[in-house]
This record gives structure tokens, sequence and C-alpha cells, in this order.
């Protein structure tokens, strides 16, 4: 299945995970469209792996959500099991045993009053997408097509940019003119219907980034104030930062996307919810400082997409819990290196170098939200990525290439992700989740949470 620029670039969604919100909904919605019942109970076995980050997350509300028929996108996500409970529909969750079942599986079975039962089984495997493994016991493999289109071609595939430079040179075409055709032989989607759906997920950014920097997010777990973002952007503009008004304006933007992910706030995965703040907070502030139109920051977000959609095609995973916290923050600030790359030139080479500078800067990141919830250090690693993108924007531009290529730096990510041990992979088992400071935050929160 090809992927699409729009799963790279998206989904549009309700924070604050995409692998453990947005993809949860869809896997709810998964049973919804399969299941059919007339159910009055809905029981949901999550992985093992999830038993510490699913309320943080908020993995029920979205997974029963799905089932109730609501999109990423809806505010009622948050209120789906008190829904739920009003249409006198039962909600329970137990877990697969340690190891059965990959991270961020999710097993649903719906009865009805009679206690006839129909199931799904999914898994979420990073940025919002899903894989669809089991019908009512019958195994399969279906990776479903959503709003971006359904894959009407398997013959246009990229896994590598070296093949994208020849591909380039060979037809004369400029790279985001190759992500429109690649898009368009994708789905069927016209370069029209491609830019307009460019143009809406460049909507959700400003509107996101601007929530988000006022400084009014309340935050599900209040781990931070919910106005850091309008701190720095106020720092910013009193020209109070050391780094300077543009670098500390596209962080402040990050940061408030984050903040209002948080806050189960609606924003543009890109590539997934934990780093969603990287690419608004660059390509925004790119264009306020430049002034460029929104039609130079479509051809920049395609790119972007298209970045993203080779190292899709390679398996990179952008689950913090598959890969780490390199293949969600460090995808997400190569993609934006590319982005802010982009306008200023027109050599898929360099864009491509820039990707790798960041993306190398960044290998071996780990996953490791405190006490589940995703808003330490996720928040502030979206302001790191930022700077890296930036700085990576920067070299490349100035003609200072990656020694290792970019293929090979992909590569590397991999080998990482394969490698990396499990503790380090969203389980609140290692890293910071491990310190005193946030045992006894995770203490506290399990206390008031089984009250």
């Amino acid at each position: 299945m090809l992927t699409s620029l729009f799963e790279i670039i998206g989904p549009i969604m309700v924070g604050p995970s995409s692998s453990h919100t947005a993809g949860m909904v869809r896997i709810g919605y998964l049973a919804n469209q399969y299941c059919k019942i007339k159910f009055r109970k809905i029981h949901l076995t999550l992985s093992w792996a999830m038993r510490q980050t699913y309320r943080g997350h908020r993995s029920d509300c979205a997974l029963v959500a799905g089932v109730l028929g609501f999109a990423p996108d809806s505010p009622e996500i948050k209120n789906a099991i008190a829904i739920a409970e009003q249409r006198g529909i039962s909600v329970t969750i137990d877990f697969f045993a340690e190891n059965e079942m990959p991270p961020n599986t999710v097993h649903i079975r719906l009865m009805d009053e009679k206690e006839n039962s129909s199931s799904i089984r999914a898994v979420s495997v990073g940025g919002g997408s899903v894989l669809l493994t089991q019908i009512n016991g019958e195994d399969c493999e279906i990776d479903p097509v959503w709003e971006c289109g359904a894959t009407i071609s398997e013959d246009f595939t990229f896994d590598r940019y070296d093949d994208v430079i020849a591909y380039c040179r060979d037809h004369n075409l400029t790279l985001s003119q190759l992500a429109v055709l690649y898009e368009s032989k994708r789905s069927g989607f016209s370069e029209d219907e491609i830019r307009k759906l460019m143009h809406k997920q460049i909507a959700v950014m400003r509107e996101s980034a601007a929530k988000g920097i006022a400084g009014q997010n309340e935050m599900l777990y209040g781990l931070t104030g919910g106005n850091d973002g309008k701190r720095l952007y106020d720092s910013a503009q009193n020209s109070q930062s050391l780094s300077g008004a543009t670098i500390m304006t596209a962080v402040a933007r990050a940061v408030g996307v984050m903040e209002h992910n948080a806050s189960m706030g609606c924003i543009v995965a890109a590539p997934t919810a934990g780093s969603a703040g990287i690419i608004p907070g660059c390509l925004l502030t790119l264009q306020e400082e430049r002034g460029f139109d929104d039609e130079t920051l479509v051809d920049a977000l395609l790119i972007s997409g298209f970045v993203g959609v080779i190292m899709a095609h390679r398996k990179v995973s952008f689950s913090g819990s598959v890969g780490g916290c390199q293949g969600e923050v460090g995808v997400s600030s190569a993609l934006a290196a590319a982005g802010l790359t982009a306008p200023c030139t027109q050599n898929p080479e360099t864009i491509f170098h820039a990707a790798a500078m960041c993306l190398k800067n960044l290998l071996g990141l780990v996953c490791d939200p405190i006490a589940g919830p995703i808003e330490v250090p996720c928040i502030k690693r979206n302001a790191v990525g930022v700077v890296n993108a930036f700085v990576s924007a920067d070299m490349a531009l100035a003609g200072v290439k990656s020694y290792i290529p970019p293929d090979e730096v992909v590569d590397a990510l991999i080998d990482i992700q394969k490698r990396m041990p499990v503790e380090f992979k969203c389980t609140v088992t290692g890293g910071l989740a491990c310190t005193q400071t946030a045992q006894c935050l995770r203490r506290k929160l399990e206390k008031e949470l089984n009250r």
C-alpha cells in the first residue's frame, strides 16, 4: 500500500497522541464498520505496553469514540465514554499478557443484549495509521484507506532519495511537482484537489499555532502551565531572546501547538501528534519572515510530506512505542528542515541533505513520557526540533553536505529503532520516566485516577 502525503502531513486530529488517540479512533471506527451488531457492550483488550499510557493519551475514550462513529478530529472524543453510558452502552477494559501482542494492539469485542458478539483486532502503527489484523477471529492484513483517497497505483513507489533525484533530473520535474504526481497516481486526485487538501492542513496548523500562543490551553494533567508558548512568543516579540526573534518565534509556535495538542485541541499530526509543533512552527514563521504566500507553503509541505513518504516506504516507524522519539521529533525535524530549504532552492539533493543532517542530530532519541501524559518531555523536545531544523537547513543552503548519504542515514535510523531497548519506547519504564520525580508523579496520578 502506497503511503499518502496526507498520512505524513496529517491526519487532522484531536490530541494528544497520533498512535494512542487518532489511531485508536480509527481502530474503533473499524469496529463500527466491520462489526454489524446492535451492541450494548464494548469490551477493549489493550496491549500490555499500553497499560501505563492509555489514560494519559485518552486511548479508551478514543476507541469508544471510533466505535460510536466519531472522526479523529471530533471534539466529542474526550466525552465518548460518557456519551456511550448515556446511550446505555457499557465499557470494560483489560490487557493482553506481557509480550503476547505487538505494542499498540487493540482487540474490540462488541456485544448485544443477548451476549452475541462481533470483534476486530488492529494495530496502531504510528502517525495515526492502523493495520486491521483480525475480523471475528479470522486473521487478515488490511491497510485501511482514509479520507486521503484510495490507492489505485502500486507501480510508482519511491523508497530511496537517490532514485528521486534521478527521476527529477530525467523527467525535468521539481521535487514538489514529483510529490504531486506521486499523490495523484496513488489516489486518483487531481493536482488542484491535492493542493486544496494541503491548504486545509495549513489552515489547521495556523489556527492551532494561534490558539497555542494565546496561552489559554487547559492541559489535561497540568504538568506545564499551558502558557509556555505565550511566554516564548512574548519574549521573541520584545527582543529578549538570546537566539533571535526568528528562532524563538518558531519555537513559541511549536510549543504553543503542542500545548494546544495536550489540551485535546485540533492539530495536524506531522507525522505524529507528539511532534506536531515542529513543522508549523518552522514554516509559518518562515512565511512570516520572508513574506511567502500560501502556495509557496503548500509546495514546502508537499516536499516535507514526500520526504516522509520515502521513509515510510523503507519501513521507518513514526511511533515512539515502536522506534523511539527519533521516529517522531527526529523525523519531524528532518521533514521541517526539508520544508525550510525548499523555498530557497530547486535542488532536491540540497533538500535531502538538510533532512539527513537534521535526522543525524537526533538519532537514538528515546520516547520516555513521564507517567504517561504527552506533556513532559514531548512539548519541549519540539522546541529542540525547531532549532535543529533551522540550523540544518542553513547548513545545506550554504553548501554543507552530510558525509553519510541521506539514504544511509535512514538505514541508520531503522537499525537503531530495531536495537533500541523496549524500556525507551513509550513504556514509562526508562529514561526520564524512571526518575524519582516521574515515579512520584506516576503514583500520584494513579491514585487520583483510581478514586
